[in-house]
């Protein structure tokens, strides 16, 4: 999934120990800029982190995205993990151009353009 957003806020690196050795993560928050002001939290892990360590609140970005829920004792939980964050490109306003007047009309003066002597062209 992929959605424009703007950072919100940066949660602090969280790391730990599991069967699989070291791990580290970041949460940031994203505001949707709907009409209830909605928040959608985006975690980061390993090396994905590297893209959030330059973001600042207010930064317009795209973020790429997949959800995932699991099931732990019974409880359902749902996380949004990133895997890629870009800055929004704001596209250009088209700038309005001039018209394209067209030719103006040939001036019909009555004279034919043929030639009388033979067909002999002009020039």
């Amino acid at each position: 999934m992929e959605l424009d957003l703007v950072v919100y806020k940066l949660m602090d690196v969280v790391g730990g120990t599991s069967v699989r050795g070291q791990w580290q993560k970041r949460d940031v928050v994203f505001d949707m800029l709907d009409e209830y002001n909605t928040k959608l939290c985006v975690t980061f892990f390993g090396d994905k982190m590297n893209e959030v360590a330059t973001l600042a609140p207010g930064d317009k970005v795209t973020v790429s995205f997949n959800i995932a829920s699991r099931e732990y004792n019974g409880r359902w939980f749902t996380e949004a993990r990133g895997w890629r964050v870009r800055p929004v490109v704001e596209s250009m306003p088209q700038q309005q151009s001039a018209p394209v007047s067209a030719m103006p009309p040939l001036e019909q003066s009555g004279e034919e353009l043929t030639s009388s002597d033979g067909g002999d062209l002009p020039f």
